[in-house]
């Protein structure tokens, strides 16, 4: 994508920043397990699920309470994500690469992942230079958890 399509998108990032934060305010302010609670944490994660690059480009700048919510809801959307985590997970960024391996870590715990899946960790997580001993760490248990 050219700049100038960055730029222009700019203002519906924006938009899509607040809507974002408006629901995880709405969340907090529900009773946990209610119906609005469900569906206002269904409407976060079809927004996620829109733009799943931009969330987790974006999920440091959230206030940490909306952080944590987004990324639950973002490992809730799946597999279908694996790609945007991958390439997270190979970043320079260490929050990119802890927030991906917390998703990782997430994913192998709900049995998500299996070791069909472990080449491909394990060529992303030496695409990075950094190497961060607690990243790393959630990324060996991860890995110890992917079922064969």
């Amino acid at each position: 994508m050219s700049e100038a399509d960055e730029d222009s998108l700019e203002p519906c990032r924006k938009a899509f920043q607040e809507r974002l934060l408006d629901h995880c305010r709405d969340l907090e302010g529900s009773t946990h397990g209610g119906a609005k609670h469900a569906m206002v944490y269904a409407s976060i994660r079809d927004i996620v699920a829109k733009d799943p690059d931009w969330t987790m480009a974006s999920l440091r700048s959230m206030p940490r309470s909306a952080h944590t919510v987004l990324l639950t809801a973002f490992s809730g959307i799946g597999r279908a994500v694996l790609p945007v985590v991958l390439r997270c997970l190979a970043s320079d960024q260490p929050e990119q690469r802890h927030d991906a391996a917390m998703v990782l870590c997430i994913w192998a715990t709900r049995g998500y992942l299996s070791g069909a899946d472990r080449n491909a960790i394990e060529t992303a997580r030496q695409g990075s230079p950094h190497r961060e001993p607690s990243v790393e760490s959630i990324i060996d248990s991860a890995l110890a958890r992917l079922r064969t």
